[in-house]
């Protein structure tokens, strides 16, 4: 899911904004974080997976940065069994990877996740210009 913020603490994701598909452009970077729950077969506890997070554009090319080298994101994670788990039940595991400061373009994108190296999940989303009318929210300094 994609979402303004998000958080793993002990194995749960606590997100705030999630479920978005359009980002506002301001000339301003994007900022995302993705937040990620997998089920894990019980055969696969204990055993490092190994993921991957490519942005892709509508056109299926990658997604370059400002240095050049593709936006992306590679880890492991493992998930371990929990004491008294019914055998055969899948096992839990949760991430959240921050994006932030994105500069991307309007148009279509996508985040393509990879466990192991085989595709499980797609993540589509646009950046377009704000609605006429649309007032960029400003923070505004306490009082002094």
């Amino acid at each position: 899911m994609i979402c303004d913020f998000a958080q793993e603490v002990g194995g749960k994701l606590y997100i705030v904004g999630g479920g978005f598909s359009r980002a506002y452009s301001w000339g301003q970077p994007v900022n995302m974080v993705l937040a990620i729950k997998l089920n894990l077969p019980w055969h696969m506890a204990n055993q490092k997976v190994k993921f991957s997070l490519a942005l892709m554009t509508e056109d299926d090319q990658p997604v370059l940065g400002p240095s050049g080298p593709p936006i992306r994101a590679d880890g492991e994670l493992e998930a371990g069994r929990p004491p008294g788990m019914t055998p055969g039940s899948t096992l839990d595991a949760a991430l959240a990877v921050p994006m932030f400061g994105l500069q991307l373009k309007n148009g279509g994108y996508r985040w393509e996740m990879r466990v192991d190296g085989e595709l499980i999940q797609t993540a589509f989303f646009e950046v377009v210009p704000p609605p006429p009318g649309f007032v960029i929210p400003q923070l505004v300094p306490p009082p002094t």
